[in-house]
């Protein structure tokens, strides 16, 4: 079913008035690529789309403030995948976006779209969780912040109020920190993950600090895991934290199986992966970003 009209919004603003007006027969299309998606699958679209495409301004920066990155919801993953910015301060989310989809993808995808479709497999939304970031929403009402990893509430569902949009996102600056993202996938590009995982750590001492670990494709949301978390903070990098801290990874899986993978498989990656990337961070921890830690495991 295709939708009885379309708006073009100027701005943001007037896009959430729109929203307010319409209610539930209202959505907001950005990239638009998942439509074609929802259209072939026979999901229910809106009577009047909300187009906030030709927006400029703010809203596609990506840009330092004080001890923040904030990212406009409509920067798209080309335009993350080449920020200098975000390859020094948070190299999960700029490996993320060197391999979602087809260049053709990440050209139109935007931040905000793949927040807001609410995917469990969305491949920003792993680092974004690790990287401690924050969803800067803007409605009719006025604006809230909301931490990212608390936004989903099921597949393909947010707490998004209905006049309510992603006009930003951020995230602290952790100096010296490393992360990394990596995914399985059946084939190197253009493929939905199987599972995902990014992480963040700092190392103090000798010691793992500042430790996120989130996980994709593994549960209805993407998932933190504060119990792996709590086992590799503070401690010294060793064999058998790597065993210790894989198999609490697979335990924290709530995998289902469908057509791309079995749930066995997943939970059992979910542990591989985590410990090739606290791997990676002992390795690379002198050199913290950049394309070398950029990985995917096809399957």
């Amino acid at each position: 079913m295709h939708p009885s009209s379309v708006m073009r919004a100027a701005s943001l603003e007037e896009a959430v008035e729109v929203l307010a007006e319409r209610g539930p027969s209202a959505g907001v299309v950005a990239g638009g690529t998942d439509l074609a998606v929802r259209r072939r699958r026979g999901l229910p679209v809106p009577e009047v789309w909300v187009d906030i495409s030709s927006i400029s301004g703010p809203a596609r920066d990506i840009v330092r403030s004080q001890d923040r990155v904030v990212i406009g919801a409509l920067a798209t993953f080309r335009a993350i995948a080449a920020s200098d910015l975000v390859r020094r301060t948070l190299p999960a989310l700029y490996q993320a976006a060197n391999i979602m989809g087809s260049v053709q993808i990440r050209n139109r995808a935007t931040l905000g779209g793949n927040i807001g479709n609410a995917s469990p497999a969305g491949d920003s939304l792993p680092p974004l969780i690790a990287g401690d970031a924050t969803a800067h929403l803007l409605s009719s009402r006025g604006r809230r912040d909301i931490p990212v990893e608390d936004l989903f509430t099921g597949p393909g569902q947010t707490c998004l109020a209905p006049d309510e949009l992603v006009e930003a996102v951020s995230y602290p600056v952790l100096e010296g920190a490393w992360s990394g993202f990596r995914r399985v996938a059946t084939r190197a590009s253009h493929d939905i993950s199987k599972m995902s995982a990014a992480l963040r750590a700092t190392l103090e001492q000798g010691r793992l600090a500042a430790v996120r670990v989130a996980l994709g494709a593994v549960a209805p949301v993407p998932l933190r895991v504060p119990d792996v978390e709590a086992m590799i903070d503070g401690r010294v990098f060793n064999g058998a934290l790597l065993d210790a801290v894989g198999l609490a990874a697979s335990r924290a899986a709530r995998a289902i199986t469908d057509v791309r993978s079995t749930a066995g498989y997943r939970a059992d990656m979910c542990g591989e992966v985590v410990v090739e990337l606290l791997e990676s961070f002992i390795r690379d921890r002198r050199d913290p970003s950049g394309r070398a830690g950029l990985q995917q495991r096809r399957a």
